[in-house]
């Protein structure tokens, strides 16, 4: 199935609703213990990819090992991006699940590091940020199986993401929209009636 950016943008936010600003409060201690914080002002977590930003190869990469790739875009002094790193990365069952089954490369949709996009571009990730539409923080992208994938998507002027997640989920949404993408659900069926079924 092959949505393109909106229809994937639409069916996430209805399906598991964008938290609102401050409708989840965060847990006590969380900010004394929260994860280092790169030079870009972002935390930062030990499972997510050290790679030279080269998307193809890292799509290529998290297939070899068995994994999805997927980008995630995030940004200084972003509420949400905080309560996904102290709220829902803390919980085990979500960092397990994501780091066994998901290569995740954090981005900066303000920074200016060089980042090779799937189509051979070299840009900055505010660039690729909008060029690949990226308006909210945190946006997840999650991306085809493999390398072929996204190469016969580019050719085809296909989207080269299964998924799109913009905003923040609280956590048992998140963990099905992950479980969505492992299990390629995507292929039989939208995004509302899974999660729907997740919640029964």
């Amino acid at each position: 199935m092959h949505w393109n950016r909106r229809q994937m943008m639409t069916a996430v936010a209805s399906a598991g609703g964008l938290a609102a600003l401050g409708q989840l409060a965060l847990p006590d201690g969380a900010k004394a213990a929260a994860p280092a914080v790169n030079d870009a002002g972002l935390y930062i977590q030990s499972w997510f990819l050290d790679s030279s930003r080269q998307l193809g190869d890292d799509l290529a990469g998290a297939a070899g090992s068995g994994k999805r790739f997927a980008v995630l875009w995030e940004q200084k002094n972003c509420i949400y991006c905080e309560r996904l790193h102290l709220i829902n990365f803390v919980k085990p069952e979500i960092r397990d699940y994501m780091s066994a089954n998901f290569s995740v490369l954090q981005l900066d949709i303000h920074g200016t590091r060089k980042v090779t996009d799937l189509d051979g571009d070299v840009l900055e990730e505010r660039t690729l940020a909008r060029k690949q539409g990226i308006r909210y923080t945190p946006t997840i992208q999650f991306f085809v199986e493999t390398r072929e994938e996204a190469e016969i998507a580019l050719v085809g002027d296909e989207p080269t993401e299964v998924l799109r997640l913009p905003g923040y989920l609280a956590p048992d949404d998140f963990l099905n929209v992950l479980r969505y993408v492992t299990e390629r659900a995507y292929e039989r069926e939208g995004i509302e009636s899974f999660m729907d079924r997740g919640k029964s």
